[in-house]
């Protein structure tokens, strides 16, 4: 599986791709803070999740970061509030358009109100609203050890009551995840390309697709293994992406 681990897709992020096609020789430009709308939303998310990626990865926490303490389980966007499972689905609607997984890469961080009596409560509806939205596989950020006490062991009592559930409904069949195809097709695993980074000049025409003929360095290499709610039958989050090294001419 090849992730980007990207954190969510910023709810302004067309209007500033678009700002930043107008910047000035000294790479300054004016912010534009206008909402994505779903249409840009998609094709935002599609631009920072390119092939040889074949998940769409986001990240969210979800308790307060302005010290508001609240928890963070609906959301203003595409113009209208939103709870956590819409948004969710978003990102799971885009990754089956695109034929890739979905993959949550962190989620269940309570921030300040980690602390809080009903945190738990919350957590479950996290919980829910991801395997309900549809996605796939999503991974634990967890900063404590991974024992059974406290906050972090009743975190893992509730993954582990969900990920029973998901086998006996049947949605977690894990020999048919991981069984073996009778046929490997070797391909390459290196791929030369550049992002031309022009702006598309309406909502419908897409971000324009990598130049073959041009040369960067490709993704590097990364292997996390994480405490994962497992949606559709993969046991581990692990991900793998190859780093192409360049040789170099040594003088003797």
């Amino acid at each position: 599986m090849i992730t980007t681990g990207n954190s969510e897709t910023r709810p302004f992020a067309y209007a500033i791709y678009k700002a930043s096609q107008k910047k000035s020789e000294d790479h300054l430009w004016n912010m534009m803070w206008t909402a994505n709308t779903k249409k840009q939303f998609d094709m935002m998310t599609e631009y920072f999740n390119p092939d040889p990626v074949d998940t769409v990865s986001f990240h969210l926490q979800h308790g307060s970061v302005d010290g508001s303490k609240r928890y963070i389980l609906e959301l203003d966007m595409f113009g209208k509030r939103i709870s956590s499972e819409e948004y969710f689905k978003a990102y799971y609607d885009l990754s089956k358009k695109l034929k890739k997984g979905c993959f949550f890469g962190e989620f269940g961080d309570m921030l300040e109100m980690e602390s809080a009596p009903d945190v738990i409560d919350k957590f479950k509806e996290v919980t829910e609203a991801i395997s309900d939205s549809g996605i796939q596989i999503a991974a634990l950020w967890q900063f404590q050890d991974y024992t059974d006490e406290g906050v972090a062991g009743e975190k893992l009592a509730v993954l582990s009551e969900l990920n029973k559930k998901l086998v006996s409904d049947g949605k977690q069949d894990k020999e048919k995840a991981w069984a073996q195809k009778e046929e490997i097709t070797e391909t390459k695993t290196e791929t030369e390309t550049e992002t031309v980074a022009a702006a598309p000049e309406t909502e419908t025409e897409k971000i324009p697709e990598d130049d073959p003929k041009k040369d960067n360095t490709p993704l590097t290499a990364a292997i996390i293994a994480a405490s994962a709610v497992l949606i559709a039958g993969i046991v581990t989050a692990v991900l793998i992406i190859n780093k192409k090294r360049k040789k170099q001419n040594v003088d003797k």
